[in-house]
């Protein structure tokens, strides 16, 4: 898992990364984005400011994180 956030003029987005091996990511980020959501609501983690989340598995045009087993 890695963490990514980018601030462009006003707006934050928040990236969350996601990679499981050997079977992949399936239905994994959309229960990732719900949980993270909800907890961050619960928290207030961003009080002041809005941001976009976005849970997303590596990819071609995302960053690996793991070598190719």
């Amino acid at each position: 898992m890695d963490l990514e956030l980018k601030a462009v003029g006003a707006g934050r987005t928040l990236r969350i990364y996601i990679d499981r091996q050997p079977d992949g990511v399936t239905e994994d980020c959309a229960t990732y984005s719900r949980e993270v959501a909800t907890i961050f609501d619960v928290e207030d983690a961003s009080p002041r400011a809005a941001y976009v989340l976005e849970v997303s598995s590596p990819g071609l045009d995302r960053k690996l994180f793991k070598p190719a087993f």
